[in-house]
């Protein structure tokens, strides 16, 4: 970007320049249950891989991002992609495979994009933005900062947007004018389009294709698989036809002792304690207990109350997020959430990869085996809080507008992480994947209460009265003792096209079981409103906030913003944003608002 420009203008300048290019669309008591003794889960599983006797050659050039020691007798080629979900679990598995084996392994990166802008051999574009990855991998080699990068875009491959991209590269300490460059740069590309090109020449088809010393493979290999590859390679004549069948390890159990049950930590707010272990609930009282089964199947409400029993609170959501990244979180868009930013600190609670055998997170739903408190070993901080992904979805939030899950449960696989956050689950809810700890430490100052009364999940709706587009009025006197569905919506927003169809056609299913939902137009034209209405008549009552008073009162930021409300007056849930993948989700949040 021009010199003398702020740094918000030099972000939109880079990004603009390099959407340009790519086309981009923009205390502990003694255990009741005693954990198993053993250290390491039986194999459940036996992987075979065949090594073939073809052996290529692959170029490594100056321009090559390499890892590991020079001298390495293993060299393992990777051709892949950013926005790759199966990258990304390679990535943490071959983090700990040199880990194990370090002095063993070299691994080189060559970019091989899955989209036609960066990448003339694929057959379907399938990742919108794996282009603008790519390049910022090579822009960051240029400062020596590929593995740093790659490390962070990695951990946020949901978010890998041009703006993003700058931030991360600013996160890792790159010089940002040299980024910006760079990225602009017509070399750039073109060092991407040459790299996968030579994955090309290798018949590489697809990600993520590796070569571990001319042997080809593919796929998220486990840790197990690729630690007997290294060993093979190195003892088996390159000519052989290798057949591997590798035992893959279940779940990591074993008996961790007497350790603490609470752990304290710097927070937010000041030093806070944090339970080291999911409770277990004793006539109403939450505890910490090693060995014990975690209670679930409880409310935000329930768990609240068992931690005030205790003598504690809920964690806040920045407080548990601090705990399990072993960072304070910064809430860097200024939407009230951290855990929808860049994670500051590990992305998981045992470092920066998804181990699948670490925590309990890749079972099936309906696995009937007890969740045990602390019996996975490795599937702790190193501060000593267990558990916090995997096991169960922990309640977290001071209020129940805060009230959100984290960590993710049993069957949350790839998703378990210290970021995983659900926003939208009612506080009143509750199924056998929640659970809770708590905390105790100084209280987060805030002042929603003041500047949204009325508005906030929990709260009753106070009165409230606008006019509608064919004339009159309506509002919460045509609502008393109804169940009803409060959506605020513009005629300008694409997500509020998608979800009012989906509203009118739950209201028509459920108007004859009482169901009303209202239509909350912020156009500050009407004109806009009623010829949004012309085009989409609704079927059901349209009221017009065109001074967005109403939406003042709640706490509603953007549109589509949805309220779902009991027939008492409270306001049971809020659903922010919308598409195709919620449909199936409103029905099932209505069913639950109707029997309330």
């Amino acid at each position: 970007a021009p010199e003398g420009l702020s740094e918000e203008a030099r972000a939109e300048a880079a990004a603009e320049a390099a959407a340009a290019i790519l086309k981009e669309e923009p205390a502990t008591p003694t255990p009741p249950t005693p954990t198993p003794a053993a250290t390491d889960a039986a194999p459940v599983e036996t992987k075979r891989v065949m090594l073939q006797p073809a052996r290529a050659e692959v170029p490594l050039g100056p321009k090559t991002p390499l890892k590991g020691p020079k001298d390495a007798p293993v060299t393992i080629v990777l051709f892949e992609d950013f926005q790759c979900p199966f990258c990304r679990k390679l990535a943490g598995n071959l983090h700990a495979l040199m880990d194990a084996r370090p002095a063993d392994v070299r691994v080189a990166w060559y970019h091989f994009p899955m989209l036609s802008d960066c990448n003339d051999h694929v057959k379907k574009d399938m990742h919108p933005q794996a282009c603008l990855a790519a390049m910022a991998g090579v822009c960051a080699e240029e400062q020596g900062k590929f593995w740093e990068m790659h490390d962070t875009m990695f951990s946020n491959n949901a978010r890998l947007s041009a703006r993003d991209i700058r931030k991360y590269a600013q996160l890792e300490g790159l010089a940002l004018g040299a980024f910006d460059t760079c990225m602009r740069a017509p070399e750039t590309l073109a060092q991407v389009k040459a790299d996968a090109s030579v994955g090309a020449e290798l018949g590489v088809g697809g990600t993520p294709t590796f070569f571990v010393n001319g042997r080809r493979l593919a796929g998220a290999q486990p840790v197990e698989v690729l630690e007997a590859v290294v060993d093979a390679v190195q003892q088996k004549d390159q000519q052989e036809r290798v057949r591997l069948d590798v035992a893959l390890r279940g779940e990591i159990i074993g008996d961790i002792g007497q350790v603490p049950g609470e752990v304290t930590l710097d927070g937010p707010y000041g030093r806070f304690t944090i339970d080291a272990f999911e409770a277990h609930v004793v006539d109403g009282v939450a505890k910490s207990i090693p060995g014990a089964e975690p209670t679930r199947g409880l409310s935000w409400y329930d768990a609240s109350a068992a931690c005030e029993a205790a003598g504690k609170r809920l964690c806040s959501e920045e407080e548990w997020l601090s705990a399990c990244t072993g960072a304070i979180p910064n809430d860097l868009d200024g939407d009230g959430i951290y855990s929808d930013d860049p994670i500051q600190g590990r992305r998981h609670p045992y470092g920066d990869y998804p181990l699948e055998n670490y925590c309990a997170s890749s079972r099936e739903k309906d696995d009937a085996r007890p969740l045990i408190a602390g019996n996975h070993p490795k599937c702790v901080t190193p501060e000593g809080v267990y558990d916090m992904e995997g096991n169960l979805k922990e309640w977290i939030g001071l209020a129940p507008d805060r009230a959100g899950l984290k960590g993710g449960s049993y069957f949350s696989r790839n998703s378990a992480r210290c970021g995983y956050f659900k926003k939208d689950v009612p506080p009143d809810g509750a199924d056998d994947s929640m659970g809770f700890r708590c905390c105790r430490g100084k209280d987060p100052v805030d002042d929603s209460a003041e500047r949204y009364p009325g508005g906030k999940v929990g709260d009753a709706v106070q009165a409230w009265s606008l006019p509608t587009p064919r004339g009159g009025d309506f509002g919460t006197a045509d609502l008393k003792g109804k169940p009803f569905i409060m959506t605020f919506w513009a005629s300008w927003c694409g997500p509020c096209r998608k979800e009012l169809p989906a509203l009118a056609a739950l209201y028509e299913k459920y108007k004859d079981q009482g169901l009303v939902v209202v239509g909350v137009n912020v156009d500050r034209d009407r004109n806009k409103a009623k010829g949004f209405l012309r085009d989409m008549p609704l079927p059901f009552p349209v009221v017009l906030d065109t001074e967005n008073e109403l939406m003042g009162r709640f706490d509603a930021q953007s549109v589509p913003t949805t309220f779902w409300v009991t027939a008492d007056g409270d306001i049971r849930q809020k659903t922010e944003g919308y598409d195709d993948r919620k449909k199936d989700d409103l029905e099932t949040y209505l069913t639950e608002l109707m029997r309330r």
